[in-house]
């Protein structure tokens, strides 16, 4: 999970994979901010990857330590996160994914294929995500398309 604050000058919190995480811990990151008391925008990241991470970004908004989520889709906790974030007004964008796989059961066969593709290539090597590949455009493209299609199907709205 990432937490990205923004003051006068910008600053990056990053802390281990999210599963390895507890509320506990995320929140004594951001404990000692409260957004209402200073400009300071704080994004928690990967919104609806896991009902973990959708639950703990939910608990920080109502606590009023985070802004806003980047939400992800086509995954595990997808579609709940999308209810919950509608319900509590959590201010939501969409978190492209192009290096972990799809968990959510509803994807197609094809958008996983393009998917797996670019999971593939740009997990060989930390310089792959630095390195054009013309063979994936096409990839890149659908699934960008269908990430940014199924945002408005589940937010009702453009990223």
């Amino acid at each position: 999970m990432v937490f990205t604050a923004t003051t006068e000058a910008s600053f990056l919190v990053s802390s281990a994979d999210i599963n390895e995480l507890h509320s506990e811990d995320i929140l004594t990151i951001v404990s000692r901010t409260t957004v209402k008391d200073v400009m300071l925008v704080i994004t928690a990241d990967d919104f609806g990857m896991t009902r973990n991470a959708t639950d703990s970004i939910v608990e920080f908004s109502w606590r009023k330590r985070i802004s806003s989520a980047s939400a992800m889709v086509f995954m595990a906790d997808s579609e709940r996160a999308a209810s919950l974030a509608l319900e509590s007004g959590l201010e939501v964008g969409l978190h492209l994914n192009f290096t972990l796989s799809f968990s959510e059961d509803g994807v197609s066969q094809k958008l996983r294929a393009h998917q797996k593709r670019l999971v593939s290539y740009l997990g060989k090597h930390k310089l792959s995500q630095l390195l054009f590949n013309p063979f994936l455009a096409q990839s890149f493209d659908i699934v960008f398309k269908a990430q940014q299609k199924e945002f408005v199907r589940v937010y009702g709205r453009k990223p």
